[in-house]
């Protein structure tokens, strides 16, 4: 009888233990990373995007990575990631000279990029900001997607 290779089971949303570990000893997300998030940034998360980092792997495997990259680039799930990129925004006149000069980017949360130097960011002060793409050649900003909902559903279906 030829023997079956025990495969590992892909890491799934949900069976997360009191320790926050994943059923296979994979750290989460916790709830003190986001507050130190918070704290550190000084802005308040909105809540869609707290309820589904917490459920997030501190990293992805290379497989989930990989696919992740193809499609849409690097999203940071740790809290250094997120807060140091976030901080990079602060005090600029990023969008100065633009049509968009409008809009004050620098208290926007970096969540991702396409390690161009272009960022994925949501603006903290609404509930289900719209996920938009921070270019910086030539300076814009476009919508990536139109809910934070719709960009968390977006990633899940890697996961």
């Amino acid at each position: 009888m030829a023997s079956r290779k025990r495969q590992r089971p892909e890491l799934r949303r949900g069976g997360i233990n009191h320790r926050g570990h994943s059923e296979w000893g994979v750290k989460v997300v916790s709830e003190d990373d986001v507050l130190l998030v918070e704290g550190q940034l000084g802005v308040e998360l909105p809540e869609v995007y707290r309820s589904w980092l917490i459920t997030l792997p501190d990293s992805f495997s290379d497989a989930v990575s990989a696919r992740i990259w193809k499609e849409l680039g690097r999203i940071y799930i740790r809290p250094e990631e997120i807060i140091d990129y976030s901080r990079l925004l602060m005090g600029t006149s990023w969008l100065q000279d633009t049509e968009w000069s409008g809009t004050d980017v620098s208290d926007f949360v970096v969540i991702g990029d396409d390690v161009c130097g272009n960022y994925y960011v949501l603006d903290p002060d609404d509930s289900d900001p719209e996920v938009q793409y921070l270019i910086h050649d030539p300076e814009g900003l476009e919508e990536l997607f139109p809910t934070l909902d719709a960009f968390c559903k977006n990633i899940d279906k890697f996961l």
